[in-house]
């Protein structure tokens, strides 16, 4: 007979431990083990079941809601057995360790590998090593390990004297006498921590390790079945540091997961078969008021809570903004709704933080768009710099003039700083202006220089059109940046044992560049300018008049004319094709909104980050307002940017989705097309305005070179700038 445990409120695991194994000896109903329990209750744990059973009527409820109940009294406050378990040490004995770690796994419910994994590793450190050397795949089996004497053989040699202990009487044999001095011997010559003895050879003994074979040592292979003790330390069996998740859903999403399956008819009906017969659908299940199709949890026809669940599964650190396949993986193993492949599809190609900060993959936007071939050389010609060079006799940088016809090229040093007024304008005029006259047409990149006010009045008297590139598409130059890198590459081979001497080598460098054949004209620039080819010598041509020379002269001229802009339509067409080949035709409608990318030496400057590495790439979305040629467009920037708007179709990007609202631009100083701030008055004068005498000012502008100060009249000034005060 086995009398059941009785309980005033105090070790409530231990009474309720006892209780279950008595009912499940006796094979006691549910019904009738609260009231069991509450009969052998007496102090204040039977003063509380009966003020318990007048307000809750405790004693019809289940036995597994009774025990909650009573652990909830009478069990330890805050009580958190594993995170006691995970700051248990031995401080003393390995029995007193066992006792406390015994102690609290009775309060846990945890694997054997997982108990094994936390008795070694609360153990004392060399005690923990020499217990791992053995392998223990119990906590039974590591505690009867913990502390021995490691000898090896000790069972069979100590099995006379253990033989002893058995129940027949007590005789001390000659065998025991043998054993017992053999373990004396043993235990008295086991391995011991001693000073290294260094006449000696040392045999280390280890497991395949890199760092250890950079060492000035011999190495032998040994079999991992003979290595036994740096094969035993690798080989641990570790506890299962981690428990698979099946349900990564907050409490709210819980919730609202339950309350929207409530409401969904179909799924409704679902639960319903489920419940009347298990086996009713195939892949569905429902259990603990959860509904899952093969383990994972279904969610209804409710489109923002399915929203909820993309967004907090894509857009979370848990998501980190994960490709469409990617997301649909982390989704899909967690729950399941008909047309999810769809909705995550959607979601993740309208994700705007994905607009913005994920690269584009696809071919280059913009099929190539050769500029037109001129009708006559010198029409229309390219300029750029070349900045970055070493200093040579007080020059910097070359200015360097193309003809777009002939691609004959000019190259001039000029010294850095340079400006607009008495260093490029002079050059120009000095070198190029007048030997070819003034040109139809400039082709330039965005450079200070060619968008200050200055140059652009400059070139509007000289009846000259400035043609500057779209923003962030220096491709637009692309003739003088090849001519840019033949001439780096030339200076490169001619004087990289003298770099300070490239001033010097530019005259040579020049006629190098024109007397070159070129295949895109199939001549050389020279003979296009004047011609005939370049001369090796003065020829001397006896007997021949001047006039027939004249004519053979021009008339020549004039094949090659027409020969060059064959070859040149031909070798555009050549390039348009192998380029297009690597681009796609994108094209905007007048409304779309649209996110610009801005090139990485611009980015420096986004909202002044110290780090470009992680600002985004690309700003908006913006409206599109007009389509500039074939394939530039001009967007609506907000009225604080401070930069040209029209753009490359290469560096934009459609917007997908309905989000409007948009982030700023950078502010970029390099860019002089941002709106006139006035700085300062440096000069007055007094002049006539419709019969009146009126005050005009000489304005320095903010951001803009002194030589670009303009005449303005001081009532316009104060009218359209009224917080300045000069």
């Amino acid at each position: 007979r086995i009398d059941f445990p009785r309980f005033n409120g105090d070790n409530v695991s231990q009474w309720l431990y006892q209780c279950d194994n008595f009912f499940l000896i006796d094979n006691t109903p549910d019904v009738v083990r609260v009231k069991l329990a509450v009969v052998h209750m007496e102090g204040r744990a039977l003063q509380w079941h009966t003020t318990m059973d007048k307000t809750t009527n405790c004693s019809n409820l289940p036995w597994v809601a009774y025990k909650k109940l009573v652990l909830e009294r009478f069990g330890e406050v805050c009580d958190d057995p594993m995170a006691e378990l995970m700051r248990l040490r031995q401080k003393k004995s390995v029995v007193e360790f066992y006792e406390e770690f015994d102690a609290i796994i009775t309060r846990l419910n945890l694997s054997e590998d997982y108990m094994l994994s936390c008795f070694l590793g609360g153990l004392k450190h060399d005690i923990q090593m020499m217990v791992w050397m053995f392998q223990p795949t119990t906590v039974s089996k590591a505690f009867s390990l913990a502390g021995k004497k490691f000898v090896k053989g000790f069972g069979v040699v100590a099995k006379p004297s253990s033989d002893m202990l058995k129940k027949e009487n007590f005789v001390w044999t000659q065998e025991a006498k043998v054993a017992f001095q053999q373990l004396k011997d043993l235990l008295s010559n086991a391995h011991v921590l001693a000073l290294p003895d260094w006449n000696k050879v040392f045999i280390v003994e280890v497991d395949a390790s890199i760092k250890l074979m950079e060492f000035d040592f011999s190495i032998e292979y040994k079999h991992g079945h003979q290595n036994v003790a740096a094969d035993a330390l690798s080989r641990i069996e570790h506890g299962e540091d981690y428990v698979e998740c099946k349900n990564l859903t907050t409490h709210q999403l819980q919730s609202d997961l339950d309350s929207k399956l409530r409401s969904d008819v179909n799924i409704q009906k679902l639960i319903s078969e489920l419940q009347i017969n298990a086996a009713s659908h195939k892949h569905h299940t429902w259990h603990s008021g959860e509904l899952r199709r093969k383990g994972k949890l279904v969610v209804g026809k409710d489109a923002k809570l399915r929203n909820d669940l993309l967004n907090w599964l894509h857009c979370s650190a848990i998501g980190g903004h994960s490709g469409i396949g990617a997301t649909m993986q982390r989704v899909k193993s967690v729950v399941y709704w008909k047309g999810m492949s769809s909705d995550v599809k959607t979601f993740v190609s309208r994700c705007t933080t994905c607009q913005k900060c994920k690269s584009v993959t696809t071919a280059s936007p913009g099929l190539l768009q050769p500029l037109p071939i001129p009708e006559q050389i010198r029409q229309h010609i390219n300029m750029d710099f070349i900045e970055g060079l070493p200093s040579s006799y007080g020059k910097r940088v070359i200015f360097v003039v193309v003809d777009r016809l002939s691609k004959s090229a000019h190259f001039m040093a000029l010294s850095h700083p340079y400006t607009a007024t008495s260093d490029v304008a002079q050059t120009f005029m000095d070198h190029v202006f007048k030997l070819h006259g003034c040109p139809s047409s400039i082709t330039s990149d965005r450079d200070p220089v060619f968008v200050s006010s200055f140059w652009q009045e400059f070139m509007a008297f000289q009846g000259i059109q400035v043609q500057l590139s779209s923003s962030y598409h220096p491709q637009t130059d692309g003739q003088s940046e090849i001519v840019n890198k033949c001439l780096e590459t030339y200076l490169r081979c001619m004087c990289a044992d003298t770099p300070h001497q490239w001033s010097k080598w530019l005259p040579l460098a020049e006629w190098w560049y024109n007397t070159t054949y070129h295949t895109a004209i199939k001549a050389t620039p020279y003979e296009i300018m004047y011609g005939q080819p370049p001369p090796a010598y003065l020829p001397y041509l006896p007997g021949e008049s001047k006039i027939e020379l004249v004519d053979r002269s021009l008339s020549k001229r004039e094949e090659m004319l027409k020969l060059l802009k064959f070859h040149l339509k031909r070798a555009q067409e050549r390039m348009k094709q192998l380029v297009d080949q690597h681009r796609k035709d994108k094209q905007y409608q007048i409304g779309d909104l649209v996110y610009v990318k801005l090139h990485p030496y611009r980015q420096v400057s986004v909202a002044y980050r110290s780090n470009a590495k992680l600002s985004p790439k690309f700003f908006g979305p913006y409206k599109v307002l007009d389509r500039i040629g074939e394939v530039a467009y001009k967007l609506e920037l907000p009225l604080q940017s401070k930069m040209h708007n029209v753009f490359h179709v290469s560096q934009l990007k459609k917007h997908i989705g309905n989000t409007t609202a948009s982030s700023n631009l950078p502010f970029q100083v390099e860019d002089a097309f941002y709106e006139k701030e006035p700085e300062a008055i440096l000069d007055r004068m007094t002049v006539k305005r419709k019969g009146v005498v009126v005050t005009k000012v000489l304005v320095k502008w903010k951001h803009k070179l002194l030589e670009d100060s303009t005449w303005e009249f001081y009532y316009d000034l104060k009218k359209k700038y009224p917080s300045f005060h000069p």
